[in-house]
């Protein structure tokens, strides 16, 4: 059930859908898994690979995408290194920016501790950002 809708997700491509399918659990499974490590490298690539797919879901499939991955996002953050931090900052603001609506659907089915969360990640992100300008 989970899976299905990163897998609807896809465009009408059988072979994305395919490998959307086949490498989607494996994907989710390795960035919580790694997201505990030391190192963050391969939880950063998990992420950017994530994201990537997110580029070619069609519009009408983007809430479910998101629906996944915010609150996986969510969920690892507070614990997670700076570098990871960073990255998963930039790609919920990406998905908040490129993707409003379906952003806004995924956000409002989250349970009121991950959307205080997700707030919290966003805006600890911008201000990270803020003074790294300054």
């Amino acid at each position: 059930h989970l899976f299905k809708g990163l897998v609807n997700a896809t465009r009408a491509d059988e072979r994305a859908s395919e490998f959307m399918l086949i490498v989607s659990p494996f994907l989710i499974g390795q960035l919580y898994d790694s997201s505990r490590l030391s190192d963050p490298g391969l939880c950063i690539e998990i992420i950017k690979t994530l994201v990537l797919f997110f580029a070619q879901v069609s519009p009408e499939n983007q809430t479910a995408m998101l629906t996944i991955l915010v609150p996986i996002f969510v969920a690892i953050t507070p614990s997670a290194s700076p570098a990871l931090k960073t990255v998963l900052g930039q790609s919920l603001m990406h998905f908040a920016q490129s993707a409003a609506p379906a952003f806004k659907g995924a956000v409002q089915t989250l349970p009121a501790a991950s959307q205080q969360a997700l707030q919290t990640a966003m805006r600890e992100h911008m201000a990270a950002g803020a003074s790294q300008a300054a």
